[in-house]
């Protein structure tokens, strides 16, 4: 006979209570008389475990559950697996080994984040933050440093002093001289065009005479050219009416 029939007679859930003192009695003093079996493990599970035991018919009790679990950390930042047996010991919600050691990430009151490492419980209060905070004024030339818990609500708006005002004053100045000379200069270039353009005004029409120019000699070329082809034609023709008259 196999122990999974002296425990229960039948096969038992995936999920049961723990086993019993005369469920491991029985077993023990089946264990010289139960011939070989290669049935798989029937003995009942630990409270808690869901998972078989994964070995053929053996002595009690079962080897530890080493199936990984996998349950979320204290802050939520990331997921740690636990051996099943150790899983089912975890004493929930406080317990430190459910901490990832991180930093945590919650945010505070404040706007930064919570000073202590990934832990159960509250996170620490926006009065206990030591983070170093820099304020600066509007035109950021003054620059102040405070603790954040003991920052002041006056401390959070940090006015422009004198020197700031001065300093902005001179470079709106600097600036409207550099605009005023950019536009004068403008305007010197423009002048300089129309008073060029106003002492030669015939330059634009260069061009034109030198194409009539150029159209007059091309015409009396053509001329030239026509009256030495006439006085060939003539010369030519006075010497053949000699030839014929001979």
């Amino acid at each position: 006979s196999s122990f999974s029939s002296s425990s229960a007679g039948t096969s038992s859930p995936s999920v049961a209570g723990a086993v019993s003192t005369g469920d491991l009695a029985d077993a023990r003093s089946a264990d010289s008389t139960c011939g070989r079996c290669d049935q798989p493990c029937s003995l009942p599970r630990p409270e808690g475990c869901g998972h078989e035991c994964g070995k053929v018919c053996h002595p009690p009790p079962c080897t530890e559950c080493t199936v990984l679990v996998k349950e979320r950390c204290h802050c939520g930042g990331l997921v740690l697996n636990f051996p099943c047996h150790q899983h089912r010991g975890l004493q929930r919600p406080d317990d430190p080994r459910l901490s990832c050691h991180n930093r945590c990430p919650q945010v505070m009151a404040c706007g930064h984040k919570c000073t202590l490492v990934c832990h159960a419980g509250p996170c620490s209060t926006a009065e206990t933050c030591r983070k170093k905070v820099t304020q600066r004024c509007p035109c950021r030339r003054l620059k102040k440093e405070f603790v954040c818990c003991e920052m002041k609500p006056q401390d959070k708006d940090l006015k422009c002093d004198d020197r700031c005002r001065a300093e902005q004053a001179e470079r709106e100045a600097e600036a409207a001289q550099a605009q005023r000379e950019a536009e004068e200069e403008e305007q010197a270039r423009k002048q300089a065009e129309l008073e060029q353009l106003a002492g030669n005004p015939h330059r634009k029409k260069r061009g034109k005479r030198k194409t009539r120019d150029v159209s007059e000699d091309d015409h009396s070329d053509r001329q030239k050219l026509w009256l030495a082809g006439a006085a060939v034609v003539l010369v030519l023709a006075v010497a053949l009416a000699a030839w014929f008259s001979l």
